[in-house]
């Protein structure tokens, strides 16, 4: 189950290009929210160099059949110092089935959000998806690292990185730590952004961005990770205005639910539909007009 951590009070703390985040307990921020509520966001703060993805090669945008291609290549120069390493026989007949089976489990983790629910709606990765948008997910693990690919229409428009915090680590051994190497990374400080369930937030994140990516670090220590996401900015502008009104249509109250709250006596919808051949007039639903009178019956 997700494990979901409230923040309170965040501030970024900048000397020169690098950046820490501080995070504090507020005793009164619950009686601060709807004034922040009512704040402006700051501006979302522009790189100095475009943003890169990894491995060379890599884009959004991709063919979702050609991220799998692109991959399996990955996964060959992955193994290139193991077969190298190992006798020919039994054990690289191993390796070679082993290398094979990942290629094939990449294509095979695809999770469709369709129609019905999925697992993933009970982890992190909550919030970074719609249903019933043509929208897909795959995963990968590998160098110590899984990496989600969200494609829209068999687009990759989104790449998700799980990265551990630890001291041998990319980004360090905390959430702080590894603010301070993006920040150094993109020659700006980040954005700070609380928690907030009702934008889909559900931890702290700091982002940056250039004219077409999006980048968000998302703080997942009580995991040891980081979550950092590259993004389309323009579809993920897009894709979060149909997730906040998935969750408002949610949230509204089912028009026959309603129907049966309602005060005064109970009427059937339905039976105004058989007046014109019993002959018979029926409550009219409150505030309507009474229904017409049927036919007269023969004698």
């Amino acid at each position: 189950m997700t494990r979901f951590r409230r923040w309170g009070l965040i501030s970024l703390l900048v000397t020169g290009l690098v950046g820490s985040v501080v995070v504090s307990t507020d005793a009164g921020a619950a009686g601060k929210s709807a004034a922040k509520a009512s704040r402006p966001l700051a501006p979302l703060p522009t790189v100095k160099e475009p943003i890169r993805l990894t491995p060379e090669g890599l884009r959004l945008g991709m063919q979702q059949s050609d991220v799998i291609d692109f991959y399996n290549k990955v996964l060959d120069q992955d193994y290139v110092p193991i077969f190298k390493a190992t006798r020919v026989g039994p054990k690289l007949k191993d390796v070679e089935a082993e290398l094979a089976d990942k290629k094939l489990a990449f294509p095979r983790s695809e999770v469709a959000f369709g129609d019905i629910p999925t697992g993933i709606d009970n982890t992190p990765l909550k919030g970074e998806y719609n249903y019933k948008n043509n929208e897909t997910m795959m995963s990968l693990t590998r160098q110590g690292m899984t990496r989600r690919f969200f494609f829209n229409n068999k687009r990759l428009w989104k790449i998700y990185d799980e990265i551990p915090l630890q001291k041998e680590s990319e980004l360090g051994a905390t959430y702080q730590d590894a603010i301070g190497v993006l920040t150094k990374r993109y020659g700006v400080a980040g954005r700070v952004l609380a928690e907030d369930a009702e934008k889909g937030r559900s931890a702290t994140e700091v982002d940056w961005a250039d004219g077409s990516t999006h980048v968000r670090a998302i703080d997942r220590s009580y995991e040891n990770v980081i979550g950092v996401v590259f993004q389309d900015r323009q579809l993920g502008e897009k894709n979060a205005q149909l997730r906040a009104e998935a969750l408002k249509n949610a949230e509204a109250i089912d028009p026959s639910i309603a129907a049966i709250t309602r005060g005064g006596p109970a009427v059937d919808s339905n039976a105004s539909a058989a007046d014109a051949y019993t002959g018979k007039a029926h409550a009219a639903p409150p505030g309507s007009a009474a229904p017409p009178a049927g036919p007269p019956k023969k004698k």
